[in-house]
């Protein structure tokens, strides 16, 4: 399944943190942090799914959560499924030398969800320490 990286929440400098913990805060504040990558990649993932044009389902029906290790994921249309969204996104060419407007459905979800998730990250971090 391959998924366009419409967004990537990542957190780098996670390992060199970690180490400069106290032995709890060395389980603590790992596992805070695969909670709120998960809490918050549903969240962008239900936003994105809402802003999604509909036409006959098929893009909203792709798009997923895509892990990659335990400090990253990718939230998007699945690529193999809806190839075409792309240009939904940010518009084509029509056969007749026409243009569809892009939809902006990926960068509308993006600016619509920064806040909410720095919110859900502060609160898992604020438990764990």
């Amino acid at each position: 399944m391959a998924t366009a990286k419409a967004f990537t929440i990542r957190i780098t400098g996670l390992d060199k943190a970690v180490k400069s913990l106290s032995t709890l805060d060395r389980i603590k504040i790992p596992l805070a942090i695969k909670g709120a990558l998960e809490t918050s990649s549903r969240f962008v993932l239900r936003t994105l799914i809402e802003n999604t044009p509909v036409d006959t389902g098929n893009l909203a029906l792709s798009e997923n959560i895509m892990s990659e290790g335990s400090s990253k994921v990718m939230i998007g249309p699945d690529t193999e499924q809806a190839d075409y969204a792309y240009y939904v996104e940010y518009g084509h060419h029509t056969v007749n030398g026409g243009w569809v407007p892009g939809q902006h459905f990926i960068q509308k979800t993006a600016i619509e969800t920064r806040e909410g998730v720095t919110q859900i990250f502060n609160q898992y971090l604020k438990k764990a320490v």
